[in-house]
């Protein structure tokens, strides 16, 4: 079976609205941000920090004498959920286009679907990418500003890629059949069809763009698909 999940932004992506708490504000440092995304942003970060003890740690790592500076818009160019650099100077910003993660679901919505989708990949997972990216790449910058670009980024993108491990192992949001918590293994990137698909397990998502390469829906299929010669794939 093929579940397709349609973008609906909410006040805060479904997920009520708590307060915001000070202790998650003071670690970033807000940049050509209003107020309502920066408040969907932490909205998010907050409901995530109630799901897993690792998303909590994430946000402990960032200092409150030297927060995270951060972008969050709704209309971002040329982003995907995320970005750790500013594109002119490659100095650290986080980046985060907050309609992107609004077409993922949380945990806890997941863990009430049936089982031909609920191994889906959640937005608590992709925003503890992002956000360990962002975190990894400026303690990088300070460490060596001269540092070569791809370097540095590859270095921040492959903690991201161990820490959204941790987080998806702790949510326990998808397990084998004995029991093992498992993550995403790959993806794949189709830009004629307009697609990206992401591999985890035996399955396969599909992310699927509307005009100006917004997120239309995504479908999630069973079983894993593969990537053809003409697609791009790598490990995470």
């Amino acid at each position: 079976m093929t579940r397709v999940a349609s973008i609906v932004v909410v006040s805060v992506f479904g997920l009520g609205t708590p307060a915001i708490s000070q202790d998650v504000q003071q670690h970033f440092a807000f940049v050509l941000t209003d107020t309502v995304d920066a408040n969907r942003f932490l909205l998010a970060v907050g409901a995530c920090q109630q799901e897993t003890r690792a998303f909590t740690d994430l946000i402990l790592e960032i200092p409150v004498t030297h927060p995270l500076r951060t972008e969050v818009g709704s209309r971002l160019h040329s982003i995907l959920f995320g970005s750790a650099y500013e594109p002119r100077t490659f100095q650290p910003l986080l980046s985060i286009d907050i309609l992107d993660f609004g077409a993922l679901p949380t945990p806890s919505e997941v863990r009430g679907w049936a089982v031909d989708s609920s191994w889906a990949l959640t937005r608590c997972e992709m925003l503890a990418h992002e956000i360990r990216e962002g975190v990894e790449y400026a303690r990088l910058w300070a460490a060596d500003t001269g540092a070569v670009f791809k370097d540095r980024l590859a270095r921040a993108h492959a903690a991201a890629v161990q820490y959204e491990d941790l987080v998806a192992g702790a949510q326990r949001t998808r397990a084998d059949a004995q029991g093992r918590a498992y993550s995403r293994t790959g993806f794949c990137n189709y830009p004629e069809q307009h697609q990206l698909q992401f591999f985890l397990g035996t399955h396969t998502e599909t992310v699927v763009f509307a005009a100006g390469d917004r997120i239309a829906h995504v479908r999630y299929t069973a079983p894993r698909g593969t990537c053809p010669m003409a697609g791009r794939s790598r490990p995470n």
